[in-house]
C-alpha cells in the first residue's frame, strides 16, 4: 500500500487519461457518517460542516493540478481514501477543516486574497464598500499552505485510479451539494428552517448523494 501526494499519484498513472467514467460527487464513508452523525447528535450544522470540510479539504489537494484522482470502489469512481486518517472520521475532518479554511459560513464583508511568493503569504483583505486594502505578509504554515504535499492518500492498486479534469470536477461538485449546503448552513443558522425540515431536507440531499454520475 502507497501512500502517495496527489502529485505523485497523477505522475505514477500517466498513462491513464481523464476520460467520461462513473464517478461519486462524495465517497460512500461521508454520506454514511453524515448520516450516522446527523441521526445520533441530530446536529443539523454540525454535519453539514462536515460534509463541507471534506469537500474544501480534497480540493485543496488537488486544485493545482490539472488532475483530480479518483480510485475504483463498489462500481464507480470517488476520492481516494486519506493515509493518515479517515474521511469518516467526522471529528478529525472538521477539526482539520478549522484548521485550515477557518469557520464556516464565513461571514466577513470583505474580500480575502492570498498569494504565495518569496517564501511567505501576502494576503489583502479588500472592503468592498470602501474600497480600503490592507495588507499582511505571514510565513507559510506547513500543513496548511502545502496541504497538496502533505495529504499523501493510500493507494492499493495504481489500475483502479482514474482522473477527472479538475476543473470540471469542481464546478460540478461545486453546483450539485458544495454550494447548495454551504448555503443551506447559512440558511439554517439565520432560522429560515425549522429543525425537523432542516434533517429530512438534508438526508434526502445525502441519499441522493449516493447516486452515481456518468
Amino acid at each position: 500500500m502507497l501512500g502517495l501526494s496527489i502529485s505523485e499519484i497523477i505522475e505514477r498513472g500517466e498513462e491513464s487519461r481523464p476520460q467520461p467514467l462513473p464517478f461519486r460527487y462524495l465517497p460512500l464513508e461521508v454520506i454514511a457518517s453524515a448520516k450516522v452523525h446527523l441521526t445520533k447528535t441530530g446536529k443539523t450544522d454540525e454535519t453539514l460542516r462536515y460534509v463541507l470540510y471534506s469537500y474544501y479539504t480534497y480540493r485543496d489537494t488537488v486544485n493545482r493540478d490539472m488532475l483530480a484522482p479518483h480510485y475504483l470502489y463498489l462500481g464507480a469512481y470517488q476520492w481516494p481514501r486519506p493515509a493518515r486518517f479517515s474521511w469518516a472520521n467526522v471529528n478529525a475532518v472538521i477539526v482539520i477543516g478549522e484548521s485550515i479554511f477557518g469557520e464556516i459560513p464565513n461571514n466577513r464583508s470583505e474580500v480575502v486574497i492570498e498569494t504565495q511568493e518569496k517564501g511567505g503569504i501576502t494576503t489583502k483583505r479588500v472592503n468592498p464598500e470602501t474600497g480600503i486594502t490592507k495588507s499582511d505578509i505571514r510565513n507559510i504554515v506547513q500543513g496548511r499552505d502545502n496541504l497538496n504535499e502533505v495529504l499523501k492518500y493510500r493507494i492499493k492498486d495504481m489500475s483502479r485510479i482514474s482522473f477527472l479534469f479538475c476543473n470540471d470536477w469542481q464546478l460540478s461538485s461545486l453546483d450539485a451539494y458544495a454550494n447548495p449546503f454551504y448555503f443551506f448552513l447559512k440558511d439554517y443558522l439565520e432560522g429560515k428552517y425549522e429543525e425537523k425540515r432542516a434533517k429530512e431536507m438534508l438526508e434526502n440531499a445525502l441519499r441522493n448523494l449516493r447516486r452515481m454520475k456518468i
